[in-house]
């Protein structure tokens, strides 16, 4: 059970996910499936930086902004 859930999670979306296989590599675009990220704070870079990591496809992205306005 844990073997195929392990191979489920490896199957890529290599339609979805061609230019970033193209540009990282095969390897690369699995490990970053698996990641999870927390970007704290959403000024401009931050928010600019959550935007591409999000559209690069990881596990999760958590965002913290710990300014309050």
């Amino acid at each position: 059970m844990v073997e195929a859930q392990a191979q489920e999670e490896q199957k890529i979306d290599t339609n979805l996910y061609s230019r970033q296989i193209g540009t990282f590599g095969l390897e690369a675009m699995g490990k970053l499936m698996k990641l999870n990220v927390l970007i704290v704070g959403q000024r401009g870079l931050g928010v600019e930086t959550a935007k591409n990591l999000i559209l690069a496809g990881p596990k999760s992205v958590a965002l913290y902004d710990p300014v309050q306005t």
